[in-house]
């Protein structure tokens, strides 16, 4: 009886962790376009927690992209050959309102075809219409 216990136990323990394994794992299933702009926020987070402030500019921020690359390129955006657009000074931990007001912390300038990607400040990458782009950013 133990054993037979022991082998009802590890069948619903596999079939258990099955489905954690699906080929369908969400937010972590990242296109090259929506990992360039998740580095740039990862990078804004870190050094947010090295400077113990919010970075103010690109100087703040290049020490820190050097894990995903030049520096200089990560910058742009690999979608529409623009420097991405950072809002400045927006505190990751704790956003201010109106840093909760905007609700990017860094999004292509024009993006390509009509659609543009965005991250917000914890690092959820968007892919929206200009026409819904131009409504978050209102609001």
């Amino acid at each position: 009886m133990p054993r037979l216990t022991l082998t009802i136990g590890a069948c619903l323990l596999l079939w258990a962790g099955s489905g954690c394994s699906s080929g369908n794992r969400g937010s972590l299933d990242l296109n090259s376009d929506e990992e360039a702009i998740v580095h740039v926020g990862m990078a804004y987070r870190d050094a947010y927690n090295a400077l113990k402030r919010a970075p103010k500019g690109p100087e703040d921020l290049k020490p820190y992209l050097k894990k995903y690359g030049d520096p200089d390129k990560v910058l742009i955006s690999p979608n529409d050959g623009q420097h991405y657009h950072i809002v400045w000074g927006v505190v990751p931990s704790r956003p201010t309102k109106g840093a909760q007001a905007q609700r990017f912390l860094a999004y292509e300038e024009s993006g390509k075809d009509g659609m543009r990607y965005a991250v917000d400040i914890k690092l959820k990458v968007y892919h929206l219409s200009n026409e819904e782009f131009n409504r978050s950013i209102s609001q």
